[in-house]
């Protein structure tokens, strides 16, 4: 079996290290120091050469909805103003403080400093996630989860998301991988590690307010579904807290309930809980009841001295009107934020699965002949793949690059199910108990926590909740390719192969994420035009910008600055001063760029953002509003109007187009109206 947890420490003598191997807790073969010093400077310069291609691009692309959100907020709180009672917000408000001090410690390009935050947060949770895998593997399989969540996921330069699900997630991992050290601590450093693990997960809630609730909730779960014995109360303990947990997931996801949904969220939680409860046994010298017990009131104190003060300071300052708090405690509306689960589709990524098969028959076959016939296979589902997924038209060049990724649509909502099923799985076999409970722990963390992609089921979010799926994904994978190794005696250049079919939709989702994240900056041509590059792909056409200042340097397409730059300059020039603008229904980056305030309490003001009473509020405030910027696209996007058909009724009857900037349209206020 594959090195998961252990390895000889370095000064142990190779007659100890045996002994240990004997024992099941080594590699397979003994490790050469030296050449485990290697891989890790290799993984390492993976790792942070990925994290300098991000550094690379901090100064291209624009945002004008989410990058917006979370600028036009922080503005809002340089002004003086007062999250919740002045404005809307969706988050709890660490990450919101944490901009606005960065902006007024710098004082330079606001879209940078922001950048810069979430720049740093990418690199905590990066290294975080490399040193907890680390814990697990070798070095080279370390490095993929956080190398998947960096190019397989992470979109920037298209969107640089500064938002609060990398610190929290950051958090997350930190606190996963302290809990970790649990078992050898006693006494007082039981319960300073307690009171430090709670503190962690008040930091993720002040950032994240869903995040925090479920890494609290992954703790409380691992102390009470500990082993290997424990009293008859604490065993009813244990099973209350799961009938719990799966009624509040069901309570959580009903709203929008389906087959798939129900599956995609409560299967990982119940293969984890079998995995976690299966081992134990009730024992009357077992653990007790008041173990548990005094470990909760350690996270409640950590938890309080983080949460206690700024939750107090910001009600006094709210003059404790309990309701402004409501959206981050839950009382959300749903319907807003849901983005269904889309995963593999078509029949695309039955290609891609066939060619990872493909590969495990190549490896597997013997004989020459059985070889040919498992590479033609290969060809087979390659070619199919790229038939199934050309466009009319395409080059074939450009066919043969794209195939991988467009076969890989869906995948990456598949990988961190799978992972934590898999690893449920293999915590069931014969493995050390250290190791057991460890990958025991890190799939019933990964199982919650994962629920933080609810409702928003989509790719982007997948950034930070699939961090520990995707880590117990890499145990998974090293233990799966040492067992195959070993059973089918693969040695040479297939061992090589053998990764590849392993790593293969991860790898061919990375290639699809990487087209999505250069989408503005790459172009597609037509191959037939005389000089065009045989693949019909080239640099597209950028802008540097210089106008307004705060946006100067920074590269975008050029359409972009056609348009929202445009619009922005437009905007700025025909206002006053600190005369307000209204932007409709989302884009509050052009807040910033003009220059201009925000006169209602929303950023994103699409359908369902705001109650009936809000809307009201929002259409007498348009009253002192002479210019209203509509984007078109983002009208398509959000549909239908619903609630918000008597704001849009009176801006048709109260303002006039009077000039357009790609999708954005200028209105101003009609004389007289």
């Amino acid at each position: 079996m594959s090195r998961l947890i252990l390895s000889p420490p370095p000064t142990a003598t190779r007659a100890q290290a045996v002994e240990l191997a004997a024992d099941g807790q080594l590699a397979e073969r003994l490790e050469r120091p030296h050449q485990r010093r290697g891989e890790e400077l290799v993984a390492l310069a993976c790792l942070f050469a990925a994290l300098f291609a991000e550094l690379v691009v901090i100064r291209f692309g624009i945002d004008a909805q989410d990058e917006g959100y979370f600028l036009e907020q922080a503005t809002r709180v340089l002004q003086g103003q007062i999250p919740y009672r002045d404005f809307d917000s969706l988050y709890t408000p660490g990450l919101l403080y944490v901009h606005a001090l960065v902006l007024s410690l710098f004082g330079g390009s606001p879209l940078i400093d922001l950048r810069v935050v979430g720049l740093v947060s990418r690199v905590v949770l990066a290294l975080g996630l490399y040193l907890l895998c680390r814990s697990l593997v070798r070095p080279a399989i370390a490095v993929l989860p956080p190398l998947f969540i960096l190019v397989g996921l992470d979109r920037v330069p298209s969107t640089w998301e500064p938002h609060p699900g990398w610190p929290s997630a950051a958090l997350t991992i930190l606190g996963v991988w302290a809990f970790m050290r649990l078992p050898s601590q006693v006494g007082w450093r039981r319960a300073a590690l307690l009171i430090g693990l709670g503190a962690i997960t008040g930091l993720a809630f002040v950032f994240k307010q869903n995040a925090g609730v479920l890494l609290g909730l992954a703790l409380v779960l691992g102390l009470a579904w500990q082993g290997p014995t424990v009293t008859r109360p604490l065993r009813v303990i244990q099973i209350s807290l799961l009938v719990l947990v799966l009624a509040a997931t069901v309570w959580l996801i009903h709203p929008h309930a389906s087959v798939p949904i129900a599956e995609y969220f409560i299967l990982p939680l119940v293969a984890a809980a079998y995995a976690a409860l299966r081992p134990i046994r009730v024992a009357s010298d077992g653990r007790r009841l008041g173990q548990l017990v005094g470990g909760v009131v350690c996270l409640g104190i950590g938890f309080s001295l983080v949460s206690l003060p700024w939750m107090v300071a910001l009600l006094s300052a709210l003059n404790w009107d309990v309701d402004l708090v409501k959206s981050f405690v839950g009382v959300t509306n749903q319907d807003v934020l849901w983005y269904p689960l889309t995963g593999p589709g078509g029949g695309a990524w039955a290609t891609l699965l066939a060619l990872a098969l493909a590969l495990l028959l190549l490896v597997r076959a013997r004989g020459w002949s059985a070889r040919l016939l498992a590479l033609l296979l290969a060809l087979a589902c390659g070619a199919t793949m790229v038939v199934v997924t050309a466009e009319q038209g395409e080059s074939l060049p450009l066919a043969l690059l794209l195939a991988p990724g467009r076969a890989a649509y869906g995948w990456p909502l598949v990988l961190p199910f799978v992972s934590i099923l898999a690893a449920a799985l293999l915590s069931t076999t014969a493995l050390p108990p250290r190791t057991a409970w460890t990958l025991r722990w890190l799939t019933v963390a990964s199982a919650v926590t994962f629920l933080t992609q609810y409702p928003r089921v989509d790719e982007v979010h997948l950034t930070w909740s699939a961090c520990l799926p995707l880590a117990i994904g890499a145990v998974v994978l090293a233990y799966l390719f040492t067992a195959l190794a070993r059973g089918w005696h693969v040695r040479g250049f297939n061992r090589y192969v053998l990764a590849t079919a392993l790593v293969l939709v991860p790898l061919a989702s990375a290639a699809r994420n990487l087209g999505v994240r250069s989408e503005g900056f790459v172009g597609m041509v037509d191959t037939s035009l005389p000089g065009s590059p045989a693949a019909g792909i080239q640099l597209a056409s950028r802008t540097r910008l210089v106008d307004p200042p705060m946006v100067a340097g920074i590269s975008v397409p050029t359409p972009e600055a056609s348009r929202l730059i445009a619009a922005a300059q437009y905007v700025s020039a025909n206002t006053r001063p600190r005369e307000p603008i209204f932007v409709y229904p989302t884009a509050p980056l052009l807040y910033v760029l003009a220059d201009r305030p925000n006169p209602t309490r929303f950023a994103h003001l699409y359908p369902g953002a705001a109650s009936p009473s809000e809307l009201t509020t929002v259409i007498g405030e348009l009253a002192r509003v002479n210019l209203v910027v509509v984007s078109e696209s983002q009208l398509l996007f959000w549909g239908k109007p619903a609630q918000n058909t008597d704001l849009e009724t009176y801006l048709a009857n109260n303002y006039t187009p009077v000039a357009q900037f790609g999708d954005y349209y200028v209105l101003r206020r009609t004389p007289g109206a």
